[in-house]
């Protein structure tokens, strides 16, 4: 193997660093762009080369987009769809389409989430608090005190704004996460349930049949 800096088989680091910072900050840009042009299906690499970088280059997409305020589980779920996709590529020219438009999703994901926090109402940033905390279990009361906001006031304004009460929202939006975890993962319910603050696997599944009409497993049968 050779150490010679002109061997474009690899994602050069400026390249690569400015298109993690691009998604961190939610600006929709394509720097891999020219690095990708070279795969075609005339080029000699080894089987399944360019599948082994693009899936590498969305992990660490992925902690970008964590570190731009998307929730972890949400990140990872959206991580994991894409690496399925990958995973059924045909060829490198549909390999590189899913990997720009990858790069397009996670970027407007953190775009969409930091505009929400730094304009939305109460109810909006409540929302984004809840998409950060998807798989870490909090309280109204912390909640009150990481916004600095008193806990009564907090929740008469989503109510009214929403319908629902905090809590409410919380387990809703961490049911649809798991929806997501069920259809494109093979991860078992009961590490879902953890994953995600369910006190318990019957508890997951009596507030998951609630919301969905099924069980867990029924759903994960069905998709």
């Amino acid at each position: 193997m050779s150490n010679n800096d002109e061997d474009s088989s690899h994602i050069k680091y400026e390249i690569e660093l400015r298109s993690l910072t691009c998604t961190r900050l939610g600006i929709s840009l394509k720097p891999y762009t020219k690095w990708l042009k070279q795969f075609d299906e005339s080029q000699p690499h080894f089987p399944h080369y360019l599948e082994y970088q693009i899936a590498s280059a969305l992990t660490k997409h992925r902690t970008a987009m964590i570190q731009g305020g998307i929730s972890p589980a949400v990140a990872y779920s959206l991580c994991d769809i894409y690496l399925l996709k990958l995973s059924h590529c045909k060829d490198n020219v549909a390999s590189i389409k899913l990997m720009r438009e990858a790069q397009q999703v996670f970027a407007e994901q953190v775009e969409n989430a930091q505009k929400t926090f730094q304009h939305g109402s109460w109810a909006q940033k409540i929302n984004f608090y809840i998409e950060q905390h998807l798989n870490i279990p909090f309280d109204l009361d912390q909640l009150a005190d990481d916004l600095f906001v008193n806990k009564a006031h907090l929740s008469r304004c989503y109510k009214l704004e929403t319908g629902k009460t905090i809590m409410a929202s919380t387990r809703e939006r961490r049911i649809e996460v798991a929806q997501i975890m069920l259809a494109y993962s093979d991860a078992p319910i009961v590490t879902i349930s953890e994953k995600l603050c369910f006190a318990s696997q019957s508890h997951f599944s009596k507030i998951f049949k609630s919301v969905v009409g099924m069980t867990p497993k029924e759903y994960r049968r069905v998709t």
